[in-house]
């Protein structure tokens, strides 16, 4: 009695570990992909050799000194942000946000673009033309590091 009921556990288990198996091999392939845009890093000889710049501010974050440009690259219109030193918090990430009005919190229409870390200048694909924000949120602190709002973003012909 005892040795069947061993051989029926032992096929329940083999049999329960190939559904579970195959179950996590679905999922992982059936799983969605997560849609960022890639930040680069921007060396001082190429911060001005690539892409044409139409707006440039250092006033952008009150809380942060930093040089915010707006530039053409062909088609593309992309945001690089060069921050004027270290920055002291953890995990710093790059929202934009549609409208000129400025938030106390991070909007729930914001976009992540990227992450923006130590004092090199980074640079993120936009597609969004028109006004908007930008958040700088610390995911290590949880807070919202500083914010500013960005001009229209339609590129003069």
């Amino acid at each position: 009695m005892i040795a069947r009921l061993r051989r029926r556990h032992r096929a329940m288990t083999l049999a329960a570990a190939l559904v579970a198996a195959t179950g996590i091999a679905a999922a992982l392939l059936l799983r969605p992909e997560i849609a960022i845009s890639r930040a680069e890093i921007v060396g001082p000889d190429s911060a001005s050799s690539r892409g044409e710049v139409f707006w440039s501010s250092t006033e952008v974050f009150a809380d942060l000194p930093s040089d915010v440009r707006l530039l053409r690259e062909g088609a593309t219109l992309a945001l690089e942000i060069d921050p004027r030193g270290e920055l002291l918090a953890p995990d710093v990430l790059v929202y934009w946000a549609p409208g000129e009005d400025l938030q106390d919190e991070l909007p729930e229409s914001a976009r992540l673009l990227g992450r923006l870390a130590g004092s090199e200048a980074r640079r993120f694909a936009i597609a969004p033309p028109g006004p908007g924000s930008l958040y700088l949120y610390s995911l290590g602190h949880h807070e919202l590091l500083a914010r500013g709002a960005l001009p229209d973003s339609e590129v003069p012909e």
